[in-house]
């Protein structure tokens, strides 16, 4: 309870008598098949979240999940609402109430902290059979940001999907809507005298133009498309160029970019010279492509945020325990973590991933469900007794 200015104010969470999340945790991983993970899911005592789930069976489903308060007409609880009784819980409601979908027709989903209305194209998430209890979906049509932008159109092409091509789009640093701004780029030239007289640019501007969209860590392109980006000022971050943005300012941003990377970069930098990933205080580090750069609107599929460390930029949060599973019987699975499994300095360990697979947007299998393989690397053995 709290007091302000002759007003008291209380808040509710309908967990707080909930006390079963380990039994509803534990029916969850050891459920069957999808039949057994809604019932698991069904308990409601796991936190409200986004949880999608695949099976050996070839089931995908999705839920937007949460013991959800039923509420009374005409309370928003995006707000404070009155203490006087009317807008009193109803009770939860019950799952089937719940925003879901079980294989939906484009044979794919994905979610990264979006709207249901955007996890697929042509979604049947929509918001407006909602409309009676609008708090169940707590979300509108809101557009997906730049990374599940790309991720969405990246899904909807995906055919046949090998391992590789997984791995490609787990890690993808393709950059969306940045060919909005390298055709604005071409227009601004076009309207540049010397450009015309010569019929040449830069190196640099040629290598933005030349640029497959993609920031790979050696690419030359996405590092000049960074720097670009980083001279438009409050510009910076917008996916597409503005109506407003005259080509002077095109062609000074430019100007600009290619003087930062003179005066303080080598000859030949790039994306990786820049962006980089490693412990901290360790003197070790390599080059790493993707990041979620929002403040250049190069927010990749991959996500890692960065730290400034003199000149470079060190990969400190973001893509933490990428996966990737084949749901054959039985399941097949990889996975890598950025750095290492060992926060001891002196181990092998300590950033081994980060080198040889991390930074070279690779994955390594695992031992789930694979005992045998898992045997051959055991190094030491230790009974616990009790």
């Amino acid at each position: 309870m709290a007091h302000k200015n002759g007003k008291a104010y209380s808040a509710a969470i309908p967990y707080a008598e909930a006390f079963e999340l380990m039994q509803e945790s534990w029916d969850m991983v050891t459920a069957h098949n999808l039949s057994d993970m809604k019932k698991a899911l069904s308990e409601l005592e796991f936190m409200a979240q986004n949880i999608m789930v695949g099976t050996v069976d070839g089931d995908i489903y999705y839920v937007r999940n949460g013991r959800v308060p039923i509420r009374a007409k005409g309370c928003d609880p995006s707000k404070p609402m009155p203490g006087t009784g009317e807008c009193e819980w109803q009770g939860i409601h019950p799952f089937e109430d719940l925003v879901q979908v079980t294989n939906p027709t484009q044979a794919y989903m994905q979610n990264c902290n979006i709207s249901p209305w955007v996890m697929m194209k042509n979604s049947p998430l929509d918001p407006d059979k909602y409309a009676e209890h609008p708090y169940i979906y707590n979300a509108g049509r809101t557009p997906a940001h730049q990374r599940a932008a790309m991720t969405l159109e990246q899904l909807d092409a995906a055919k046949n999907v090998t391992l590789e091509q997984a791995m490609d789009i787990a890690f993808s640093p393709e950059v969306y809507k940045a060919e909005t701004w390298q055709d604005r780029i071409r227009k601004a030239l076009q309207g540049n005298e010397s450009t015309k007289a010569t019929g040449a640019e830069s190196e640099f501007v040629q290598s933005i133009l030349d640029w497959n969209r993609r920031s790979d860590a050696d690419s030359r392109g996405a590092l000049a498309y960074y720097l670009f980006k980083m001279e438009l000022g409050s510009r910076s971050k917008l996916l597409e160029p503005p109506a407003e943005l005259t080509d002077d300012d095109v062609r000074a941003a430019l100007h600009k970019a290619e003087e930062h990377l003179k005066a303080t970069f080598p000859p030949n930098a790039v994306f990786g010279t820049v962006f980089r990933v490693g412990r901290t205080g360790s003197p070790r580090n390599w080059p790493v492509g993707g990041g979620s750069l929002a403040q250049a609107g190069m927010a990749t599929p991959r996500a890692l945020g960065f730290d400034p460390q003199g000149n470079l930029m060190i990969g400190r949060s973001g893509q933490t325990s990428t996966q990737i599973v084949i749901l054959t019987k039985p399941p097949q699975s990889w996975m890598v973590i950025p750095l290492g499994e060992s926060d001891r300095a002196d181990s092998a360990h300590f950033d081994d991933q980060a080198e040889k697979l991390f930074s070279k947007s690779r994955m390594k299998p695992t031992y789930f469900l694979r005992p045998k393989e898992l045997e051959k690397h055991v190094i030491a053995t230790e009974e616990l007794t009790y």
